[in-house]
């Protein structure tokens, strides 16, 4: 693959510096390269050397004339040109200094081996912006950070050895671990690797440059990423679109779930580690593919990479094993896929196949008869392959690397093959054990055009992650998402109590039950105004939550009712805090024919903007913690998908008998309030109604009880 020095431009683009980019075009494919320091420089040197690369080398130390043979130089200055690409490894003063020469002088980018920077606290963050003020228009990677291997020219800056490799290369790693990026870089998966970036503090260059200048260069299929967390979520957000655009998928392995996990990467990298909740919210905006271990992301860049995402979710799996069989079927329906029992012409044809005692379905266990025969096999994969499958998987482990011709496992592989080439399908050979297929093995099934995956569990999530990728791709590029909206504007906050939250909310079309709010003597006129049954609730900006305080009656049929519960909430109030004067109540109609209940809700984060939080609400709150985030702005699609996805749509969706919900009402309430928090996204904080009822078809839905804390404005 050649390095071009373009780079995507969109009018989304955020502003940065033209001559950064050429930069950043010059240290990922360099012509000239320095290394400067002591020990992990002059490995890092030895290495490139080592491997290969052909263009000038340059070694700068200053108590070492000669290295290995070889002149070195004095100092950076006396350099006889600007080196496209260096590698720094001295301490943060010596760093700085010789990273103000490097940008006077014109050089490329600089990847900065040390530590003492921003990680250890504030007079390393001092360091830091010193460093990144020196550095100009360089593109500089760290500090902190391991440094980068290129497999395209070889002109790395990277202290170790790494493993060639003979694919064509069409994946780009982007590590904010150093360590991570080695365990990546050596992977014996066959993930066709172009660079391996490790990031450290991001200074400089962060994860979105490097993603708008991979996904830019021809024949790229996919980015792993290893995050802490990001810096700059928005940007982040429009080059991962335009990436997914680009046809380039986006692999990511996100660390700082747990509190000790997210305290251990802010201080490691110095970056922001955020909720999962928005994060997933996030990657599923731009299609990106969430990988809980570094297999699962190796075997989903597999994926990506060979097969440009994912042709389908339908699955047909072969084996010579009922225990295969029946783990391929509880791993496929975990991952979300599917699989299609053959029709009555494809069983008639699959008998005439199988042993007499075999048992004919998807998947379909071939019996310890078929093992070997790869005729047989591949007359069997033809009969299923014709029917509603995308792939068919041959679940098999590899005794040893034997790949000469005679191997039985490899008879099999081959009549795979064959078959799926004929009828225009996928192939897959994926293994129980990860350590059963070798590298020579992968080889010479990719050779067949059949892939390999290790680990049959994190095969079939992989499968999966392209298939939702792939169908991503597709609505990113008939509609992009905008771009995030901004953040509240820090300051004091306010709750607004239940009345005035709904008469908020009301003009961007949240509707509630009819209502009234009332001193405590004219609850009862107000009832008997609305009609019976009534709702009764104290109402005051200090009883966010009425339920606890008891502050709640409902079903009352008549005046003597409403006046008793009156009377209950004033006292119920004042156990619970007598310093909480309830003399107003907000009386509303009850209201009837409730076909289930949601929590619908605003959370505004300082990174992420606002977001809608949708969940199965009422007495399910607590036991099934079913809830779905989407960032801002959304649409109708996006939004009747995540009602889709919700553990308890079926509440909604007819379930068994149930009326249908009005889910047109449902996804038009969501939008109200998406629209709402777009034109207070400065200053509204959080929005919570819960409950949300859900009537019948055609009925709409009810704000059951709403809440709105905002920023209080001078």
């Amino acid at each position: 693959m050649i390095v071009t020095s373009t780079m995507i431009k969109d009018a989304d683009t955020a502003p940065s510096s033209d001559m950064r980019n050429r930069n950043l075009d010059r240290l990922l494919n360099p012509r000239s390269i320095a290394f400067i320091g002591g020990t992990r420089a002059i490995s890092a040197w030895r290495v490139t050397r080592r491997k290969g690369f052909t263009g000038q080398l340059y070694m700068v130390n200053p108590l070492k004339p000669e290295i290995d043979g070889i002149d070195t130089y004095a100092s950076v200055a006396g350099l006889p040109e600007a080196p496209d690409a260096t590698y720094i490894a001295l301490d943060p003063l010596k760093t700085i200094a010789a990273v103000e020469v490097l940008s006077a002088r014109g050089a490329g980018g600089v990847v900065v081996f040390g530590t003492g920077f921003s990680e250890v606290g504030e007079d390393g963050a001092r360091l830091e912006r010193e460093l990144l003020e020196k550095s100009g228009d360089l593109a500089l990677i760290g500090p902190n950070c391991y440094g980068l291997i290129n497999h395209v020219s070889d002109g790395s800056l990277w202290p170790i050895e790494y493993q060639k490799q003979d694919l064509p290369p069409c994946v780009a790693i982007i590590s904010q671990s150093g360590n991570v990026a080695i365990s990546l870089a050596e992977s014996q998966r066959s993930v066709p690797l172009t660079h391996v970036v490790s990031l450290g503090n991001q200074a400089g260059i962060q994860v979105h440059d490097l993603i708008d200048h991979f996904a830019a260069q021809p024949g790229m299929r996919a980015i792993g990423i290893y995050l802490d967390g990001l810096k700059d979520i928005r940007r982040f957000h429009d080059s991962a679109s335009r990436a997914l655009r680009a046809g380039v998928g986006l692999v990511v392995l996100k660390a700082g779930d747990s509190e000790v996990s997210a305290s251990i990467a802010m201080s490691h990298t110095n970056s922001l580690a955020g909720s999962r909740e928005l994060y997933e919210a996030l990657f599923d905006r731009v299609g990106v593919a969430w990988a809980n271990t570094i297999p699962e992301m190796l075997e989903t860049l597999k994926v990506f990479a060979l097969w440009n995402m994912a042709p389908g979710d339908r699955m047909a799996f072969f084996s010579c094993s009922g225990g295969e069989s029946s783990m391929a079927a509880d791993f496929a329906e975990a991952a979300g896929l599917t699989m299609n029992a053959p029709n009555e012409a494809q069983k008639s044809a699959l008998r005439a196949i199988l042993p007499a005692y075999g048992f004919v379905s998807n998947p379909l266990d071939l019996t310890t008869a078929m093992f070997g025969k790869g005729a047989e096999l591949s007359a069997a994969v033809e009969v299923m392959m014709r029917g509603d499958s995308d792939v068919a998987v041959l679940v098999m482990d590899f005794a040893s690397d034997d790949i000469e011709p005679g191997n039985p496992n490899l008879r099999m592989a081959e009549g795979l093959a064959r078959a799926c080439k004929k009828v225009g399908k996928r192939a897959v050979v994926a293994s129980m054990k990860p350590e059963s297929i070798s590298v020579a093995v992968q080889k010479r099934l990719l050779d067949m055009d059949v892939l390999p995956l290790q680990g049959l569990d994190v095969g079939l999530i992989a499968i999966a992650s392209g298939a939702r990728a792939a169908q991503r791709r597709t609505d990113v590029a008939e509609c992009a998402p905008a771009p995030l909206l901004a953040a509240y504007t820090p300051g004091p906050t306010k709750i607004l109590n239940e009345w005035d939250s709904k008469r908020l909310l009301a003009p961007f079309g949240v509707t509630a039950p009819k209502g009234r709010l009332v001193a405590a003597d004219a609850v009862a006129a107000a009832a008997e105004e609305i009609g019976y049954p009534v709702v009764v609730k104290a109402c005051s900006d200090r009883l966010p939550h009425k339920t606890e305080a008891g502050a709640v009656m409902l079903k009352l049929n008549d005046a003597g009712e409403v006046r008793h519960a009156v009377e209950t909430i004033q006292a119920n109030v004042a156990r619970y805090d007598a310093t909480i004067c309830v003399d107003h109540f907000l009386v509303e109609e009850m209201v009837n024919g409730v076909v289930s209940e949601l929590i619908l809700g605003i959370k505004n984060d300082p990174q992420f903007g606002p977001a809608i939080v949708i969940g199965t609400g009422g007495i399910f709150v607590e036991l099934l913690k079913d809830a779905r985030t989407l960032l801002l702005p959304t649409d109708a699609r996006t939004v009747a998908r995540t009602l889709r996805g919700l553990a308890g749509a079926p509440l909604f969706s007819g379930f068994r008998g149930r009326p249908l919900g009005d889910v047109d009402a449902i996804v038009e309430v969501v939008l109200a309030l998406a629209r709402f928090a777009q034109e207070n996204s400065g200053t509204v904080l959080e929005v919570d109604i819960n409950p949300l009822f859900v009537l019948a078809n055609g009925q709409g839905v009810r704000a059951g009880d709403a809440l709105v804390r905002r920023v209080c404005r001078a």
